[in-house]
């Protein structure tokens, strides 16, 4: 606690570095919890490498339960239709 009083800052947990990363993906931030942590710049790429991946692999994820789903969907009433035209 002293050490955040007399304006050092205490090194930054993994927790902080996650939720301060987050927020600035969403563009928000928070200037007095910032002053309060001191962190690394290998810490914010790490994290950034990892948010990224897991960011891009949902969108590719959700994208590919769409299509394979809608392609289901359309193979299965297409054999339907067929079967009611003969």
């Amino acid at each position: 606690m002293e050490n955040v009083m007399a304006g050092n800052p205490r090194k930054a947990t993994l927790f902080q570095v996650v939720r301060m990363l987050l927020w600035a993906f969403a563009g928000i931030r928070k200037r007095e919890e910032h002053d309060k942590i001191e962190v690394r710049p290998v810490q914010v790429i790490i994290v950034g490498i990892i948010a990224g991946a897991v960011f891009v692999g949902t969108i590719v994820s959700v994208v590919l339960f769409i299509t394979r789903r809608r392609l289901l969907i359309g193979r299965f009433s297409n054999k339907r239709s067929n079967k009611c035209r003969n």
